[in-house]
């Protein structure tokens, strides 16, 4: 009985071992490396959201975040990543970098293009799926004596207006067709943990880094959560 009992647990692990662990691409620029301290030091959403991932299913998730890479970039080399391996997932949040200097049609654009590159990924009879992010808050960096929780208006008016495009472009993208289930958007912009209209001064000073522009491992840990949340919904 024993030797029978033994064979049906071999032959349970075997079935285990051939179902494959999914996979999940983070990808983007410093704020997906988890870039803080100068770049001293990182603590990429990754970390925290495969755990928090891990009580569902566990995931292996890859980081692929190169700090400073503008739209074009991206789109560059993402579609070499996306030749190189296939991904059940892929979590895009791009554009930051493009702001001071880069119209809105332009970064849009080329994230329309990243998004639709990973929904054409197939293997098998599964598609790829893409998540994409809203552009978070920044704050005023004191190096340029602003007060902190600050930034010119005509760069967060032009940051809301690309995030608007974002959301049309993926609703537009998800209508086309139906059936692969949609363009998932996390709204970073207006995520509760990270909207400074919600937060005190003492609150936000925990969630940012000196520079206004990252986040501390705190401000890190919360995207996890705002991606988890709207993953769970889709696993």
């Amino acid at each position: 009985m024993g030797s029978l009992n033994s064979s049906a647990r071999n032959e349970e692990k075997g079935t285990c071992d051939a179902k494959r662990k999914r996979k999940i691409l983070a990808f983007g620029a410093s704020l997906t490396a988890g870039y803080y301290n100068s770049g001293c030091d990182f603590a990429p959403y990754s970390v925290p959201l495969e755990k928090m991932l891990a009580e569902f299913e566990p995931f292996e998730i890859v980081e692929r975040g190169i700090s400073g890479q503008k739209s074009e970039e991206l789109k560059e080399r993402l579609s070499d990543l996306l030749k190189q391996d296939f991904y059940d997932f892929v979590l895009i949040l791009g554009g930051s970098n493009d702001l001071p200097s880069l119209p809105e049609d332009h970064t849009v654009g080329n994230l329309e293009a990243m998004v639709r590159d990973v929904i054409g990924q197939k293997k098998g009879d599964v598609y790829s799926r893409c998540l994409i992010m809203t552009l978070p808050w920044a704050h005023g960096s004191r190096i340029r004596s602003l007060p902190f929780g600050t930034l010119p208006e005509w760069l967060n008016s032009k940051r809301s207006k690309v995030n608007e495009m974002i959301k049309e472009m993926a609703g537009r993208i998800g209508s086309e067709d139906a059936s692969r289930r949609g363009v998932m958007v996390v709204d970073l912009e207006n995520h509760d943990g990270l909207c400074p209209s919600k937060m005190t001064e003492k609150e936000m000073q925990s969630v940012w880094d000196w520079d206004g522009l990252h986040f501390l491992p705190e401000g890190y840990d919360r995207m996890a959560k705002a991606i988890f949340e709207t993953l769970r919904e889709n696993l």
